[in-house]
């Protein structure tokens, strides 16, 4: 009978075992890790020489087998790249953490590599690039402005003007005095203290008992800053014989 010719159930399981070790033994044959980068270059842009400056790339496994991270190497001491996993799960991440110093190298464009080598087949060697354009730091200490202009005001004006002093070093200073020529003033005249890398306001006033024209004098700063010793900025205006009515008035109309 045609029922006589089917095998036995008994040899269709062991059947049915055979084939799912053969299809395991070729999953396990073909699996394979796969990697994938959230981005292969990290570029820094303006660095100030002395600056540390860090980023992060994701390292993703796609395939079907463990992703091993073998060996990661830098064109230079500059670049830190650092893993916090060396084997990654299929379909699990990574972060690789990069830091980059830019106090040992010259100013000027930079461009470094981080290389990774990996067991995935397909991409053994995988190159990140670093690059960015490093900048003279600035030193000492900077004066927002040359000249204090005020501009045209009015004899008897009382308003002030601000000079702003920034420290750029990592170490404090002094303006040790200020010392105004004729028909300038300033609040304090002695020993203003500037934290590192901070900076401070000073208000500068013209005295009200000046006469009507073309107004020029100075204020001389001397420091603890041995780029800047001792700083003179200059003081102008144009003072011109007006009520504070009308000089308002000639504001709002552009005349000045």
């Amino acid at each position: 009978m045609w029922y006589r010719l089917l095998p036995h159930p008994t040899e269709i399981k062991k059947l049915i075992f055979a084939i799912m070790i053969v299809c395991a033994v070729f999953t396990n044959v073909y699996a394979q890790p796969s990697i994938k980068l959230s981005k292969s270059f990290i570029n820094f842009e303006k660095i100030v020489k002395g600056e540390t400056h860090s980023a992060e790339i994701i390292i993703e496994n796609n395939g079907d087998d463990t992703l091993g991270i073998i060996n990661i190497h830098t064109s230079c001491s500059c670049v830190n790249a650092s893993l916090k996993d060396k084997s990654i799960y299929p379909h699990k991440y990574t972060k690789l953490e990069i830091k980059f110093d830019s106090g040992s190298k010259p100013v000027g464009p930079t461009h470094q590599e981080i290389i990774l080598k990996t067991n995935d087949p397909e991409y053994e060697i995988v190159k990140i690039v670093v690059l960015g354009y490093i900048e003279e730091s600035k030193k000492g200490l900077e004066f927002s402005v040359p000249v204090i202009n005020f501009g045209t005001i009015p004899k008897g004006y009382h308003g002030k003007k601000d000079i702003t002093i920034t420290n750029h070093d990592k170490i404090s200073h002094t303006i040790i005095e200020i010392i105004p020529e004729f028909g300038v003033s300033v609040e304090k005249t002695k020993n203003i203290f500037l934290p590192a890398q901070t900076k401070t306001s000073i208000p500068v006033q013209i005295s009200q008992w000046i006469k009507p024209g073309i107004f020029s004098s100075s204020i001389t700063l001397r420091t603890t800053d041995p780029a800047n010793p001792m700083v003179q900025l200059k003081v102008t205006a144009r003072i011109i014989e007006h009520s504070r009515k009308k000089y308002n008035q000639n504001l709002e109309s552009g005349r000045f």
